[in-house]
């Protein structure tokens, strides 16, 4: 479900459309490297259209990116076809489907045999996702950032905002995320592993 204009370059940000329940949307940081990444990812493999005569002859050969917003964000290898002179005619884009990641995961688990001893599920990914933040920036940041409705009135109370969330993904990779002027947060020991979860924030209590 995800799409091309899901992804703010600028903020760092995804939107996240939930697939249960009422196919609620929230917005999650990522990391500068991630949104360039899916940017390119996108213009590499997404939808092209041919280039006029008249334009430089590297774009005839390769193809002008014509995206809009509603396109998918995930690609599979696309098949590009060409005139006799090599330059570009048309693209027919395959996007990733539900079957392609889950021959993705057979594949790693092929590869990867002590992924099949642990069940190993998508789903993990986001779990372990949820664990880091939790570690980093507390119950409330990771509720946030995994669209987790507040589970009891004390969490009503104690929201996480967006920059918050923010600063817990700084912390994680230890890089600067545009919502946020204070320094990455400086984790003291591994997420998960032992040590003090308690992040250090530079100018905050």
């Amino acid at each position: 479900n995800s799409r091309y204009g899901f992804v703010n370059g600028t903020d760092c940000t995804v939107k996240v459309k939930e697939k249960k329940g009422d196919g609620a949307e929230h917005i999650v940081p990522i990391t500068p490297t991630l949104a360039a990444a899916l940017h390119r990812h996108v213009r590499d493999r997404g939808p092209r259209r041919r280039a006029p005569a008249d334009a430089p002859e590297a774009q005839r050969r390769a193809g002008i990116p014509h995206l809009t917003a509603i396109d998918p964000l995930l690609y599979r290898e696309p098949v590009d076809e060409f005139d006799d002179d090599g330059f570009f005619v048309a693209r027919t884009t395959r996007p990733v489907t539900r079957r392609s990641l889950d021959n993705l995961r057979d594949r790693v688990k092929r590869y990867l045999p002590w992924a099949d001893d642990f069940f190993l599920r998508w789903h993990d990914f986001r779990h372990t996702t949820g664990t880091m933040i939790d570690r980093v920036a507390g119950h409330a940041v990771a509720e946030r950032h995994l669209g987790h409705r507040p589970s009891d009135t004390t969490s009503i109370y104690t929201c996480a905002t967006l920059t918050e969330n923010a600063a817990a993904v700084a912390a994680i990779f230890g890089v600067d995320h545009p919502l946020t002027s204070a320094e990455p947060v400086r984790q003291i020991g591994p997420p998960g592993m032992s040590g003090d979860p308690t992040p250090y924030r530079p100018g905050l209590a």
